[in-house]
């Protein structure tokens, strides 16, 4: 959910408690600094 698709949505967000919230953006960092393929290689 938070790493394709449509992404989370105001539902989602609005039922999330700080620390949902920051695991959903850590693991969102994650995936575009780490372990998303790189496109080329």
């Amino acid at each position: 959910m938070v790493f394709a698709g449509n992404g989370l949505t105001y539902a989602d967000l609005k039922a999330m408690d700080i620390a949902e919230y920051r695991e959903a953006v850590e693991a969102r960092l994650l995936w575009q600094e780490e372990w998303r393929p790189k496109k080329g290689k």
